[in-house]
């Protein structure tokens, strides 16, 4: 776990857990094939480069993650953009949903689109009470497939449809309500909290742990990760030809006051 100097994610690495921070604050943390890259780098390597326990995801700076990164996209073809986009972003998400140590996210800002399903990834989602996770594609006349994965393999299919299918921000409090967040904390908050329950996971038995996770793996899920957020995507037409509604995603727009599902 050891990225190159001017990585977009950085490791940090404590004395029972690590954390993956996304450092492009200037974008707000927003998703380039790179940090794709990397990140998938980094999670397929975690449970043989580290001892740790658990897995912390956060972004640096006042915003988790903006999404993807528009400008990065439509600096050349948006459509073999995102196909390279996906070669790392579908394997980063099944090697997440394989590890046998918990994840636990951070997020303050906004977790948009891309950003809401990494968050989404997480087995505890810890969000800042001003906070807001929005999976928003079908707004821009898109699906949200990653998203899509992570919410059928965590919650009702009736859930999965209010959040796929409204597509508006939800604030921490209610994503605690809906069961989607494990807790919110105060502004500022939620990183100190993360790291809490990180500490408090890492003290259990490691074995019990994996073992937990092992069997909750095989209670849930009927097919490879892999083929599960594959199988999706293909469904969601994620591999259109150029000049389809891929190569016109354009930003979600704040919407903070937007009634919650």
């Amino acid at each position: 776990m050891r990225p190159e100097s001017g990585s977009p994610v950085r490791v940090e690495q404590h004395d029972t857990w690590t954390e993956l921070v996304l450092q492009r604050p200037h974008r707000r943390n927003a998703l380039d094939i790179g940090t794709a890259e990397t990140m998938l780098e980094l999670v397929s390597g975690a449970p043989a480069a580290t001892e740790r326990r658990v897995l912390l995801l956060r972004g640096e700076g006042p915003s988790f993650c903006a999404g993807l990164d528009l400008k990065a996209m439509h600096a050349g073809d948006p459509h073999e953009w995102i196909s390279s986009f996906f070669r790392h972003w579908l394997p980063l998400h099944a090697a997440l949903a394989r590890l046998d140590i918990p994840v636990v996210c951070a997020v303050q800002g906004a977790a948009i689109n891309a950003g809401a399903a990494l968050a989404f990834a997480a087995d505890f989602l810890i969000v800042e009470e001003e906070a807001h996770v929005q999976l928003g594609e079908v707004r821009q006349g898109l699906a949200a497939p990653i998203g899509i994965g992570w919410l059928t393999l965590r919650h009702s299919a009736a859930l999965a449809r209010r959040v796929a299918l409204r597509g508006a921000p939800i604030p921490g409090p209610e994503l605690v309500r809906l069961g989607l967040a494990h807790d919110w904390a105060p502004s500022g908050r939620a990183l100190e909290r993360a790291r809490a329950l990180a500490a408090e996971l890492s003290a259990l038995p490691a074995q019990g742990v994996r073992r937990t996770i092992t069997g909750l793996h095989a209670a849930v899920r009927g097919e490879d990760a892999l083929d599960h957020f594959t199988r999706i995507a293909d469904a969601a037409a994620i591999r259109q030809p150029a000049g389809t509604a891929t190569s016109r995603i354009e930003p979600v727009p704040p919407q903070r006051k937007a009634r919650t599902p």
